[in-house]
């Protein structure tokens, strides 16, 4: 048991050490008010944006168009024929609730009319749907003669083609609008109606935001369920507001579980709340020196980040409870050896993570950078603050009668031989325990694994691909060129290559955008029509009194174009969404990927295969910095490096490994690698710690080991609980792989003499 055996409560140290402490701590907090100040005036610095872990490959059509589709917002409501949903607004109160957010452009009908009017103003430029004069004279005669959708006046004086009849319901495939303003379309027994929208480019909302309009829309769907329609809404930024709100839960969790087992832990051991206290501000400081230092030098940090970095909760305290452990119960020379063993431990600790920065992932890069500022602060706290500020309050460890409950078996010499051999044992059956885990492990790169599935947004996805393309899954390709005419040219002619069953199964932006050649052929043909037009009206009774005037240039000014429409066109490339059942998909991507200038944009295909690639960088690195951590401690350990490095290191990882086979379902993954990473840098932490314990000072580095891996523990078991599987699984290889670690850390590097618990030169008395 500890108790107080001084009654001031001063601190021991010089002037010069206080004026070091006092601008060091300065400097501390100036970075975090920088950090902070810097969120305030750009919140979006903190992004859960799944395409800014990949690396930045620059401006490029892939990565225009996966921006552009992550933007995209598709409402759908639907009932039965004889609904309300047929004599009144179909979306309830949804245009209301889109209006009350500015970023979001909703293609209601003032945007519809946009459209519309854009398509008439160039109706000229679009190929003829007659192909001769008796398909012209056939269509003049059906609008005139027909009795529910007749020749009306503003047709006949204004497009007598009857052109703007044969683009209707081009933008959303087979929906056309009806009298509510919206897009309609009748399906298996259902009337359907269809509300599209974006957010704005250069736009953003921000979390709170976006989870506001989401709990504002499954508000209204649940109002319209119980009037028998049905509401859908889907788009990637749903996903990823939903994906944000769990990761800042699981840090909520996270953190608050890891406090609460700090303040514990602490109460336990120094008998009073000061040290919980300054441990808890320097943790505050600490992790916000480090998030504010990527902010400040990347301009973002991702959530992913902050979820994992959450964990150096536990690792930063490590280096403060050896401290303090110091202040309350250490003379000077362990305050020199025990600057030395931190030292040591953070310099492996921060080169560990600064590997991470030879990849090219963005949030490994990110938390290479927040660790290794977190770390570097609470090193140089510890070396700087705390270690310099003797407590004349010191804990003592009194002499007391020994009795079988004090021996404990552990701090008995005679008992020493019997666990390292039995540690030598268990070493080597855990060992080969997870190489053969490890043989049977088939690595998971998915990168939906990142996200937590969301069942009832995936639900109303699959119904608005269903009913829009006949299909649960949608592909984008791309047509390219040279130039903007060049890709509207190939769109146009990989269109008349496809068979028309095919072709069906694909909206083609180039139906909407001509290019110049087809422009000018369709201004050719309408103008040598222009006579079979005028005989077919007189034949329907109807003369015309003028004949419309043809334009004589093709010329299209780009920036006329409807953001419904441009969408899908950039300066390079053209956007081609497809749909349809398995077979007709399949026989799509075969016939589009023959075609020379069309590639697959499958931007998840693309994470997956960059995240194989990391993994196996990083899987390279950990093997580097496993071979640098064993050079630098042979130096230090020299013949006892195998007992007390490798067997303690290699028991932690095989415990990690088991950990992801057994508790996390076999999951493998690129922060696998990176879990295992965590487990070399702490592993060697604890090695460290303990073969530099000698008798004299083994209690009070003990019980500091032991606090340090309770808190780390705790960390790092609660990600276990996170509703990220990615996450969920950094958790459950850590947790074993930890205890495995200290565990043989422990015993294999017990002192050889056994500690003397009564000696008086540890009671804090004798510095």
């Amino acid at each position: 048991m500890i108790t107080d055996s001084g009654k001031s409560s001063g601190y021991v140290s010089g002037k010069g050490a206080f004026i070091r402490a006092l601008a060091f701590l300065a400097g501390m907090l100036f970075l975090v008010l920088s950090g902070l100040a810097a969120v305030i005036e750009n919140p979006s610095c903190i992004t859960s944006d799944l395409g800014a872990l990949l690396p930045d490959s620059g401006v490029s059509d892939d990565h225009c168009f996966t921006g552009r589709i992550a933007r995209e917002i598709v409402i759908m409501a639907r009932a039965d024929s004889s609904s309300a949903i047929s004599r009144e607004t179909p979306f309830g109160t949804i245009p209301d609730i889109l209006s009350r957010y500015p970023e979001i452009i909703a293609d209601d009908t003032a945007v519809l009319d946009s459209t519309g009017s854009y398509i008439f103003a160039h109706r000229y430029l679009y190929p003829p749907y007659f192909n001769n004069e008796n398909d012209l004279r056939d269509a003049v005669f059906e609008a005139v003669y027909s009795p529910i959708g007749g020749l009306t006046d503003p047709e006949f004086q204004k497009d007598p083609f009857l052109i703007m009849r044969h683009f209707a319901g081009i933008p959303a495939g087979n929906f056309t609008q009806d009298a509510s303003g919206f897009l309609r379309t009748e399906r298996n027994g259902e009337i359907h109606y269809l509300l599209t929208g974006r957010i704005a480019s250069g736009a953003s909302l921000s979390q709170e935001r976006g989870e506001r309009l989401l709990a504002e829309l499954f508000e209204e769907r649940d109002r319209l369920r119980h009037r028998g329609v049905r509401l859908s809404f889907v788009s990637p930024f749903f996903y990823q507001v939903r994906a944000t709100g769990n990761s800042v839960s699981d840090m909520t969790r996270i953190g608050g579980f890891s406090v609460a087992v700090l303040a514990l832990v602490f109460i336990v051991i120094f008998r009073g709340l000061r040290e919980l206290l300054e441990t808890l501000l320097f943790l505050a400081l600490f992790l916000g020196g480090g998030v504010a230092a990527v902010i400040l030098i990347l301009g973002h940090v991702h959530v992913i980040t902050l979820g994992m970095g959450a964990a150096l909760v536990g690792i930063c305290a490590d280096y403060l409870i050896h401290s303090l452990m110091f202040r309350r119960c250490g003379d000077s020379a362990a305050g020199r050896k025990l600057a030395g063993a931190l030292m040591l431990s953070g310099a492996t600790s921060i080169a560990a993570y600064l590997i991470m920065t030879l990849t090219s992932l963005l949030v490994l890069r990110e938390l290479a950078l927040l660790a290794a500022v977190s770390l570097s602060l609470a090193l140089m706290t510890a070396i700087l603050v705390v270690i310099p500020f003797r407590s004349r309050r010191s804990l003592a460890f009194p002499a007391r009668k020994e009795s079988p409950r004090i021996r404990f078996s552990m701090f008995s010499e005679s008992a020493v031989p019997g666990f390292r051999r039995g540690a030598f044992g268990g070493a080597a059956l855990l060992i080969g325990a997870g190489l053969w885990a490890a043989s049977g492990i088939v690595p998971d790169d998915r990168v939906s694994m990142m996200q937590e599935q969301d069942a009832v947004l995936s639900g109303m996805d699959r119904d608005i691909r269903e009913t829009l393309f006949s299909s649960e899954k949608t592909f984008w390709y791309l047509v390219t060129g040279q130039d903007r005419e060049e890709a509207i040219r190939e769109c146009e002619e990989l269109r008349d290559y496809l068979p028309s069953g095919l072709r069906k199964a694909v909206y083609f932006p180039c139906d909407a955008v001509p290019s110049l050649k087809t422009s000018r052929d369709s201004l050719r043909r309408y103008r040598e029509a222009l006579p079979a037009l005028a005989a077919a009206y007189d034949s329907a009774g109807l003369p015309l009194d003028e004949l419309p005037e043809i334009p004589e240039s093709a010329k299209l000014v780009k920036e006329e174009i409807p953001d419904s429409i441009s969408w899908m066109i950039s300066e390079t490339a053209v956007l081609l969404r497809t749909g349809g059942a398995p077979e007709i998909q399949e026989a799509l991507r075969e016939a589009l990927l023959s075609w020379g200038n069309v590639k697959l944009l499958d931007k998840q295909a693309q994470w997956n295969n960059a995240f194989r690639n990391f993994r196996v960088q990083l899987t390279g690195v950990l093997a580097g910095a496993f071979l640098t951590a064993l050079a630098v401690l042979v130096l230090v350990m020299r013949k006892r490096v195998f007992s007390g490095f490798l067997l303690p290191v290699l028991g932690g990882l095989s415990g990690g490994i088991l950990g992801a086979v057994f508790l996390s379902g076999g999951y493998f993954g690129l922060f696998s690698v990176m879990a295992l990473f965590m487990i070399l840098g702490l592993g060697a932490d604890y090695c460290i710690f303990m073969f530099s314990a000698s008798a004299g000072d083994f209690q009070a580095r003990w019980r500091a080991l032991l606090a340090s891996w309770l808190t780390t523990e705790a960390a790092f078991g609660a990600l276990a609980f996170s509703e990220t599987r990615v996450l969920a699984s950094f958790g459950c290889m850590l947790a074993p792989g930890l205890l495995a670690v200290f565990v043989l850390a422990a015993v294999l590097n017990f002192p050889e003499r056994r500690p003397d618990f009564s000696d008086s030169s540890r009671d804090g008395s004798g510095g």
